[in-house]
């Protein structure tokens, strides 16, 4: 199947126009592109809020992840399945193997896997069309997905997170979740010590916020000092994170690894940095995986970013002029024999081939997406499961690719 590229939809366009009456004819019944709102990119999964409130899915399906009513994983997207008269405003956002939604009555929905109870339905069913997330007796004003984990931001700016916590991820010791044998709670409860929260993140088993008061504080893991705190302990509730170069305007967590955006447009990361994420290189030495525990110096990004986000093992950077810079290893794979070898780790931010008036990048496992501002909603990246959504999965590139359905 033809890959429908940025450059590829330009041309596409130009033939139409120049062309006699039998394309004309050809033209006037293709369907009306589709409008995204957002765009959710998990581990290899991602999902879109359509302009009509619905929200579509593609990629893995393992475990209903797609949310569609099946388990047959898709290159191009499907609708999730939600109850006659629900409208959806806002997907979560996160790196892990469930999606979750919020409703314009403020409440939230979940599918996907429940190894932990991560979709808050009490028990530790998966589902393959969206639930409604039980105990959760407030408005939602925001949700963050982790590895078997969920957290919620209400409109009071409290945080309640349920699913696992083998790493103290809902800021507090807990029992073993009946039928896991691991610490956890199918049930939401509230993370202590924090005061009114304006905005959460999640990567894959930390979570950051910040406060009203312009506080980060961080919790979860913390072996590669990914919280910020200037060293690598194990905390239980949300610490306060070193001071990070000035005023946080946002933050992105990947795997082990996290960046603020601060005032002025400069970028700072701290935590792993086995693939340059962090935006410089480390000395590699066997077995080991290299971090720092709070950022020393700005990404060198050659011009102010507006917006940033993290992927597994990758962070990018929406630039002033609407273009996407990148750093670390966006594609691959940890086995050696799978490896990618045309893409190797990047300490340089690299600007990603195509990506032009970008707006809400979101960064996934291996792959990014964002929507850009001339229509298209565009992916990058691995493709091995149809993560993408251009059509059958292959390898992938860094090229931007429009998702099917979505194009000018």
């Amino acid at each position: 199947m033809a890959r429908r590229t940025l450059v590829g939809l330009v041309a596409g366009a130009a033939l139409v126009a120049g062309c006699g009456s039998t394309t004309q004819n050809t033209a006037s019944v293709l369907p009306e592109p589709k409008s995204a709102v957002q765009v959710s990119t998990q581990r290899r999964h991602t999902c879109v809020l359509v302009a009509t409130s619905s929200v579509e899915c593609f990629g893995l399906n393992e475990a209903g992840r797609l949310g569609d009513g099946t388990s047959r994983n898709r290159d191009t997207p499907s609708q999730v399945v939600f109850p006659d008269g629900v409208s959806i405003t806002a997907l979560s956002t996160g790196l892990a193997d469930h999606t979750c939604a919020i409703d314009s009555e403020k409440s939230l929905w979940c599918w996907g896997l429940n190894a932990f109870g991560q979709l808050g339905t009490f028990d530790l069913t998966s589902r393959i069309v969206a639930a409604k997330v039980r105990g959760l007796d407030v408005q939602v004003s925001a949700v963050v997905t982790a590895e078997q984990l969920t957290c919620a931001l209400d409109s009071a700016g409290v945080v309640w997170c349920w699913g696992n916590n083998n790493n103290f991820t809902l800021g507090q010791p807990t029992d073993r979740t009946a039928g896991v044998n691991k610490p956890g709670s199918v049930v939401p409860i509230q993370v202590p010590g924090l005061e009114p929260v304006t905005l959460l993140r999640a990567g894959g088993n930390h979570l950051c916020a910040i406060e009203a008061s312009g506080m980060v504080k961080c919790w979860g893991d913390n072996k590669f000092g990914q919280l910020g705190i200037g060293n690598a302990d194990q905390t239980v509730e949300p610490r306060p994170t070193v001071d990070l170069g000035g005023r946080v305007l946002d933050l992105a967590l990947g795997q082990s690894h996290s960046c603020a955006l601060l005032e002025g447009g400069r970028v700072r990361c701290w935590g792993a940095n086995q693939h340059d994420q962090l935006g410089f290189q480390s000395e590699l030495i066997p077995g080991e995986v290299p971090f720092v525990s709070a950022p020393a110096a700005d990404v060198a990004l050659g011009a102010p970013a507006v917006a940033i986000t993290a992927g597994r093992y990758f962070v990018c950077a929406t630039l002033e002029d609407a273009s996407l810079r990148c750093w670390g290893k966006i594609r691959g794979d940890d086995d050696e024999s799978n490896v990618v070898t045309v893409d190797e780790d990047r300490s340089v931010p690299v600007a990603i081939d195509g990506a032009s008036g970008v707006r809400n990048a979101d960064g996934g496992s291996r792959h990014v997406c964002w929507i850009s501002v001339v229509g298209p909603l565009v992916c990058a990246g691995n493709d091995d499961l149809g993560q993408v959504g251009d059509g059958p999965g292959d390898v992938g590139t860094l090229t931007a690719r429009v998702v099917i359905g979505y194009g000018a």
